[in-house]
């Protein structure tokens, strides 16, 4: 989808904390001096020291390096105001003299107040203090929705009026925005005619729109006809991409909104020809090629909100198919209900940033109609949308789908769980739709931090017919994730589940997939299964039971209550049957084709000399999954020589085992995330981009015979980033603590972090994790004194270290170990 609010915040990938601030000591105290008001020239705003401020040619830096995601962190930048290029959202350009950063949708110090809905806001010329978070987005490195701080007046803002400007006529937009600035609150005494494109149309009833020059953009607050009929009611209202000419009197909205107040339009150029757009069905709309001019006709069933809930898509349906279709101005001219006739263009949208992520796994992009004007509306608001032709699948299977398909923005009909999760940082909310496990799923995709989905509440926990799309897949290194968008739901309040169905159910959501066709015969493979599982949802119980006609290649022991061990006895081929019996139900049986083979010779060198290696050197190696990465997909690797962090892909990644033995080929690295080359402090030694060439199982136990012993929590305190060792291959064993705390964020958020502290929790260090919850596991030893097995970390570049809880234990219990991103 086209549009600069597509932000992923997967609750797996949304905040991105790397540790959520620096390392923590009782000993020393911070503090940040905020407000939202103007500064006086005796207390310069540059004469101050801000949290995490740094110089706009370290923000471009970290932007680049952060990608698309962006940093983790927030940062403080103070730059003076180049250019403004919308005086809606405060869109602008900073600059040090030398360097400059674009700064989107800044915001008031309480970091919600939009910049048009601002007391006072600054102008070109002023110097800012601004504190957001820093990212690369589709090239452009910039400073994200931060908050303005405080400011202060410049000498060449437009705080002076110039004497010399037209009192009347035709102007630049330019001229018109200091014209306006200059009169303020009050309209101008003369009319000024203005000539622009509009860019984009945010009333299509009164007319309120933007319109620019390619350089500047003003606001024009309500567009009258000659006949004095108002945007809705004009017969031929121009829309975007037409140039207009405009004649009215200038002001600002309280001093600080430019705009040309109920203009009278003079004309229109339209830049648009119906007969260049082919009439097409929905569907054959969807399998056009990429650039086609498209006619469809369909209903509205649902509006899709850009940041602020401001109308950005809809989705259009006829009596065969829906596709998206994009446009803040197309859609702000819609409700629910109308059918519509829409011109635009086809194509696959995806954003640069991930477009070579998407293209590694055979995703296209979203499937959409843009550069869309609404033809014709018949403006009902009861119109129903066809339903017949829509396919009834289940969440697994739709999250099972090839994503090289072209399933994106077609509606399927499910029958599943609405389930909110509100993370630790409580500033956003996620609506995740599952099936009926209470597990297979994804989230729903949302650009307003889950406020345009709140409609969701009413159905949280309950079984629910949902009629769904997928969007757009989030798509990186690791892989890619179909996203969710409900159109309809409707509480099933007389849902029964027939427990003839229960075998097959547990088959293909708890078994399938668990025993592999083939395995190699280098040792026991050693697989671990259970014998059964329980739906609370559905209420059964299933028992399971196995066996093999060939027990010199396979066999199967059952030692432990409630769990199964499948050992690889041998070359050859056997025949597994799984028994699947429902308690007080039906019994079924699968069959599945296993054959143990010949291993592989793979030329592999050992750890050490992968540590040792060149960056960007192509490595295979061989050793024993130890335990989950935290915020990063993948995994630890361990030889007898050390371990490393090792990236891939998702879906090869769940389906480790710690205690599994693996060979691995990749790429060597320091910080893979977009392996830069510009941090000069230790960053992440990794192996990236890493593929799982084979996996011999074996539930091999980890060695602890390398791990540092004999230091405490202070001393990983005091290591440092810019000493001759990179201490991100190494693990430490210390007694301590982790405790989950709430932090603040910056001035204006808080959140819940991870920490690891010392026994009498004086010295700490920050877990990396984008928060609390992906420690979750560990939350039977939180706050008891433990002996911890910590990873040193820093993906981030960060001028301190990190951790990562390998393992920990609280004397007399079981050794927890960190499975995170291995499947449940």
């Amino acid at each position: 989808m086209k549009n600069k609010g597509l932000k992923l915040f997967l609750l797996a990938a949304a905040l991105l904390m790397s540790g959520c601030g620096n390392p923590v000591s009782s000993s020393e105290n911070s503090s940040s001096e905020v407000s939202s008001s103007e500064v006086s020239s005796e207390e310069s705003s540059s004469e101050k020291t801000y949290e995490n401020q740094i110089t706009i040619a370290k923000a471009l830096e970290l932007a680049k390096e952060a990608g698309e995601n962006g940093t983790s962190e927030k940062y403080t930048v103070i730059g003076t105001i180049k250019s403004i290029k919308s005086t809606q959202y405060g869109d602008m350009t900073i600059t040090d003299g030398t360097n400059e950063l674009f700064i989107y949708g800044p915001r008031d110090a309480d970091g919600e107040t939009f910049f048009d809905k601002m007391k006072e806001t600054p102008k070109v010329g002023d110097t800012v203090v601004l504190y957001g978070k820093l990212k690369d987005y589709d090239g452009t490195l910039e400073m994200d929705h931060p908050a303005i701080i405080e400011f202060t007046k410049g000498e060449g803002g437009n705080q002076g009026g110039n004497s010399n400007l037209p009192t009347s006529g035709e102007v630049t937009i330019a001229q018109a925005i200091e014209i306006a600035m200059n009169a303020g609150s009050s309209e101008t005494t003369g009319t000024y005619i203005l000539r622009g494109t509009i860019k984009n149309i945010e009333n299509s009833e009164w007319g309120n729109l933007y319109i620019t020059d390619g350089t500047d953009e003003i606001l024009i607050y309500g567009l009258l006809d000659s006949n004095g009929k108002k945007y809705g009611e004009m017969d031929n209202a121009p829309t975007t991409g037409d140039e207009i000419v405009v004649e009215g009197k200038l002001m600002a909205f309280n001093g600080s909104k430019p705009q040309m107040k109920n203009a009278l339009l003079k004309s229109i150029e339209v830049t648009f020809n119906e007969a260049d757009y082919t009439v097409k069905s929905v569907t054959e709309a969807r399998n056009a090629n990429t650039g086609l001019k498209v006619k469809v006709t369909g209903v509205v069933a649902s509006i899709t909100y850009a940041d602020g809930m401001v109308k950005d898509g809809f989705y259009l349906v006829d009596n065969g198919n829906s596709i998206y279709v994009y446009g803040k101005d197309v859609a702000a001219s819609v409700e629910k209900g109308n059918t519509v006739t829409v011109c635009g263009t086809k194509e696959y949208y995806i954003s640069t940033n991930e477009a070579s992520s998407a293209e590694k796994y055979g995703y296209k992009g979203c499937n959409q109609i843009s550069n869309a004007r609404v033809t014709e509306n018949d403006k009902s608001l009861t119109g129903a949308w066809n339903n017949s032709w829509v396919e009834t699948k289940t969440v697994k299977q739709i999250m099972d789908t090839s994503h090289s398909e072209n399933v994106t923005t077609t509606i399927y009909k499910v029958t599943g769980l609405v389930n909110k999760v509100v993370p630790d940082s409580n500033d956003f909310v996620n609506y995740y739709i599952n099936d009926l496990d209470g597990y297979t799923g994804s989230y729903v995709y949302t650009k307003n931090s889950g406020n345009d989905f709140s409609w969701l509440d009413q159905y949280n926990g309950k079984i629910c017919d949902i009629y769904l799309s997928v969007i757009n897949a989030k798509s990186t290194s690791s892989g890619c994730l179909w996203r969710f968008m409900p159109i309809a739901v409707e509480e099933k309040t007389d849902f029964t589940f027939d427990k003839a169905n229960a075998a097959e159910f547990a088959y293909e959501y708890y078994l399938k997939g668990k025993i592999e066709s083939t395995y190699p015969s280098v040792s026991d493979a050693n697989v671990k299964l259970t014998n059964q599982t329980t739906n609370d949802i559905l209420g059964f119980t299933a028992l399971y039971s196995y066996s093999s006609s060939n027990t010199d290649v396979i066999s199967f022991e059952s030692n432990t209550p409630g769990e199964v061990i499948m050992h690889t006895n041998g070359v050859g081929k056997t025949t597994v049957t799984i028994e699947i019996e429902i308690f007080n139900g039906n019994k079924i049986q699968k069959q599945i084709e296993v054959e143990v083979k010949e291993p592989v010779s793979y030329d592999v060198i050992s750890i050490a000399n992968v540590i040792a290696a060149a960056n960007e050197t192509e490595v295979t190696v061989k050793g024993i999954v130890v335990s989950s990465l935290v915020n990063q997909t993948g995994f630890y690797l361990q030889d007898e020589t050390g371990i490393i962090a090792v990236t891939g892909s998702g879906d090869e990644v769940s389906k480790l085992t710690p205690g599994d033995e693996v060979v691995v080929k990749g790429t060597k690295g320091v910080k893979h995330k977009n392996n830069s080359t510009t941090c000069t402090l230790a960053g992440q030694i990794d192996i990236y981009n890493a593929q799982i060439l084979e996996n011999y199982h074996g539930n091999h136990p980890y060695s602890t015979a390398n791990f540092i012993t004999g230091k405490t929590v202070n001393d990983l305190y005091n290591l440092s980033v810019t000493d001759s060792t990179n201490y991100t291959t190494s693990v430490y064993v210390v007694t301590g603590i982790i405790v989950f705390e709430d932090y603040q964020s910056g001035p204006y958020y808080k959140t819940k972090v991870s920490k690891l502290y010392n026994e009498d929790k004086t010295v700490g260090i920050s877990l990396y994790s984008s928060g609390a919850t992906q420690y979750s596991q560990f939350n039977p030893v939180e706050g008891q004194v433990a002996t911890i097995e910590v990873a040193i970390t820093n993906w981030n570049c960060k001028n301190y270290y990190t951790g990562c809880i390998i393992s920990a234990q609280v004397e007399g219990e079981a050794k927890i170990i960190n499975t995170l991103n291995f499947s449940k």
